[in-house]
């Protein structure tokens, strides 16, 4: 949210000419916008919006207690209006103007016709009196002139002419942060620190606590002031803890921090705010265990809608030693309400890494919906990573800490052959929205987890990664995962006259295209290798639903099933390269193998028309052969029963038999055979029904049970 300011003096002449009255006039006007949106053309006007001002310290929403101001007639205004919540509106455009006494209030913007709060800060009406000279007139100010306070503005210069309280500049700092005005219970306004510019480093031997949704510490730029910080701690700490609340003003700009290498010394320590800003600052020489640059810790609440523009870690005027850690993310509490870092903007961050030293450190949280821009130099391979990811989104959650959004990521490796450009544990993400990260050569990569891309990603950055996902057009997309394999893998694509295969072996024997050629399609993505003077491309077109191909250490798997570009359109495997074995089911457990036997030539198995709908498959439980009884049997009685055992036979099964020889041998043909299964048997029995004994010859049954 924006507000737009001018802030004028009125001199009334009162009765005598010589005194003037005290009012001064005030306009702003309310621009509105949402975080995500935020920015050039995005605004939008509070238009007719009831604006309440109260005195400072104020409380509550609506605000109490409520001051006294005036129209620009000089008339009282109250509270009216619809709402009956402000003394005044917004007009069309979101403009407003009063006029009040000098000091410090408080205002707060309803929404149209309502009382609902969008946006409240503070606002100063500076003196009018006799100091200055009648309208009309100039001021001439000839020569330097100290101020201790401009109402709202509190000043610390060298030297401390104003006397603030302490022992060195970071002292005096806190000190008038101290004396600003309240509000909520967080100090609100400006401390200038302007006048501390030196061209050599200023000491600073305490914390400086800025935790303030309302306050702004602003400095003259990086390159003018830099601290030198002998704390064993934070330098500057910006937390605002447990009363932290979700109001966007602070902000912190205009300096350098140069680090003596303490054991836990931190320039930044970030954390528990709400669209903050954070400009122009510097830090190196945080060199300890616990060293960092910036460290971006929630305790107490979440991080989000900030913006942290122009941050050098690892370099100040005159020094270039590095850091520890140089940004540094990690979540103390266990709540999930203080897990996020998400949709905050990081512009224009650069880093430098020594030996031993990593630029991003991702220790904790949730961080997506980001926007970040970094360019950065790592002059050392000893022990330099340039992103590492490690942690829980919070403590005792159980879910790896998470990094995403949009990234324009430029790192340059200056003699550092060999560094760590990611350090990715197993099962962390890193996904890349849009945009890249990319390098100009000579790190490793260390990918155990994933980085995925949901656009097209630059041929330096694959060429880059061991592990690599990929997806293609936004909505219906296909996911290229290669995890990481168990041993060095050559995934192969080469040229045959024009076309681009795609082969995943041990070693490839293709003549011809196995996947997709190239060619020109709008509603495709290619991922572009780029090998000397020619470049591979693998396109993969827009599908009708999400698909995921999966090359898992030269294994492919599809877990939807693949089909034809048409009905009949091509034969799985060929005569000269069949495919093997055929698993078929629905679980480990729940399958049938298919396995052809060994045959002298190619065979073709037919499958006729069954006429109907459904049909089952015809299975072969068991075979075999029976040697049936040669003992004679009596008339009208039948012989003794043959049983073979028969593995996986059930009573309902269904037996198919036939004599060994040529036709039933007499006097076998004046005997009735019978055979019933049984489980796990077969059973045959030969019975006479003829009015002699017959004795039988030796016979041999072959059968088998189907089912």
């Amino acid at each position: 949210m924006k507000t737009k300011l001018l802030c004028f003096s009125l001199l009334m002449l009162a009765m005598g000419g010589s005194a003037f009255a005290q009012l001064s006039a005030f306009s702003a006007q309310e621009l509105g916008g949402s975080f995500s949106g935020a920015g050039p053309g995005n605004a939008v006007f509070l238009s007719y919006a009831p604006v309440r001002i109260c005195n400072v310290p104020a409380s509550g929403s609506p605000c109490t207690p409520l001051a006294s101001v005036f129209d620009l007639n000089g008339n009282a205004l109250s509270v009216s209006g619809p709402a009956n919540f402000g003394q005044t509106t917004t007009d069309a455009v979101g403009r407003w103007s009063i006029q009040c006494n000098p000091g410090v209030y408080e205002v707060q913007i309803g929404m149209a016709l309502a009382t609902t709060l969008q946006k409240q800060y503070l606002f100063a009406c500076p003196v009018t009196s006799g100091s200055f000279a009648a309208v009309g007139a100039n001021n001439a100010f000839t020569g330097n002139n100290t101020f201790k306070d401009i109402v709202g503005t509190k000043y610390v210069s060298a030297g401390n002419p104003q006397s603030w309280s302490g022992a060195d500049a970071c002292a005096w700092i806190n000190s008038a942060i101290a004396a600003l005005p309240t509000s909520s219970g967080f100090a609100a306004g400006v401390v200038d620190i302007t006048g501390l510019a030196s061209n050599s480093t200023v000491p600073c031997g305490t914390t400086v606590n800025a935790g303030s949704p309302y306050l702004w510490l602003r400095g003259p730029g990086a390159a003018a002031l830099t601290f030198n910080c002998t704390v064993n701690g934070d330098c500057f700490n910006t937390q605002e803890g447990a009363g932290a609340v979700i109001t966007p003003g602070f902000r912190m700009s205009g300096f350098s921090v140069h680090g003596t290498g303490t054991a836990n010394g931190v320039a930044f320590h970030l954390g528990d705010m709400v669209g903050g800003r954070f400009d122009d600052l510097a830090a190196d020489g945080f060199t300890g265990t616990n060293g960092a640059c910036m460290w971006f810790e929630n305790k107490n609440f979440f991080f989000e809608a900030n913006i942290v523009n122009n941050v050098f870690c690892g370099q100040t005027p005159g020094s270039q030693l590095g850091n520890t850690k140089d940004y540094r993310w990690s979540v103390t509490t266990a709540s999930v309400n203080n897990a996020s870092f998400q949709y905050n903007r990081y512009y224009g961050l650069k880093y430098s890494t020594l030996a031993n030293q990593t630029a991003f450190s991702f220790e904790g949280g949730v961080h997506n919906g980001g926007t970040w821009q970094v360019t950065g130099n790592t002059t050392s391979a000893t022990g330099t990573t340039v992103i590492a990811m490690s942690g829980s989104i919070f403590p005792t959650s159980g879910v790896n800490t998470t990094v995403g959004g949009t990234f324009s990521f430029k790192s340059e490796c200056t003699g550092c052959s060999g560094a760590a450009f990611y350090s990715i544990p197993a099962g962390y993400i890193l996904s890349i929205d849009s945009g890249s990260i990319a390098d100009n050569g000579g790190f490793t990569y260390t990918v155990a987890g994933s980085v995925t891309h949901l656009l097209n990603p630059s041929p330096l950055e694959v060429s880059s990664l061991v592990s690599y996902s990929a997806s293609g057009v936004r909505g219906n997309q296909y996911n290229l995962t290669i995890n990481n394999p168990a041993a060095n893998r050559t995934l192969s694509i080469f040229d045959p006259g024009g076309n681009a295969n795609f082969c995943l072996s041990l070693s490839c024997s293709l003549t011809a295209p196995s996947l997709i050629a190239t060619g020109p399609n709008t509603n495709a993505f290619t991922i572009q290798h780029q090998v000397g003077g020619n470049t591979y491309q693998f396109q993969v077109t827009n599908p009708f639903t999400t698909r995921t191909f999966t090359f898992n250490d030269a294994n492919l798997m599809f877990p939807v099933a693949p089909v034809p570009l048409s009905a009949g359109g091509f034969d799985v495997g060929s005569t000269a390269l069949p495919w093997g074995n055929l698993w078929l089911g629905t679980a480990g457990t729940n399958n049938f193998k298919f396995a052809p036997a060994a045959t002298a030539a190619a065979r073709t198995i037919t499958i006729a028309d069954p006429g109907i709908a459904s049909v089952g498959m015809t299975l072969t439980i068991a075979n075999g052969t029976a040697a049936m009884t040669t003992a004679a049997i009596a008339s009208l009685a039948c012989g003794s029963t043959v049983t073979v055992a028969a593995t996986g036979v059930l009573s309902t099964d269904v037996i198919i038999l036939n004599s060994n020889g040529i036709g039933p041998p007499l006097p076998n043909a004046f005997l009735t055979l019978q055979y019933w299964p049984i489980a796990g048997n077969v059973n045959f029995s030969f019975c006479n029904s003829t009015a002699a004994s017959q004795t039988p010859v030796a016979e041999t049954l072959s059968w088998k049970v189907v089912r």
